[in-house]
């Protein structure tokens, strides 16, 4: 843990270790991550997240190249009618598309 903010986005320092020269490098890749939690099965990378009050969120991220690339976003919030929305986003030629919304 990089350090415990007042809020829940709690960001992490990652060291990736590199054979080349058999050192630990710091990776700012990862560090954009907040609060990851690692599925080796799948592997992926889940990042929950709140935005304020009224929005919270789970990314995921793939790896390419060793690298963590965000693949998906699943966001439930409250608009300003107090009703309650979901999105799903999707990675699509580069760019977070939004491929499902709906409002209860």
């Amino acid at each position: 843990m990089e350090f415990l903010p007042a809020g829940p986005n709690v960001p992490f320092l990652f060291w990736i270790y590199n054979p080349t020269n058999e050192l630990f490098e710091k990776s700012t890749e990862y560090g954009e991550i907040t609060s990851p939690e690692f599925d080796y099965e799948k592997k992926q990378i889940n990042s929950t997240w709140r935005n304020g009050c009224c929005e919270h969120g789970r990314d995921v991220y793939e790896l390419t190249n060793g690298i963590p690339k965000l693949t998906e976003r699943f966001v439930i919030g409250h608009n300003s009618e107090d009703k309650e929305y979901y999105e799903h986003w999707k990675v699509e030629n580069g760019e977070l598309k939004l491929i499902e919304k709906k409002v209860e």
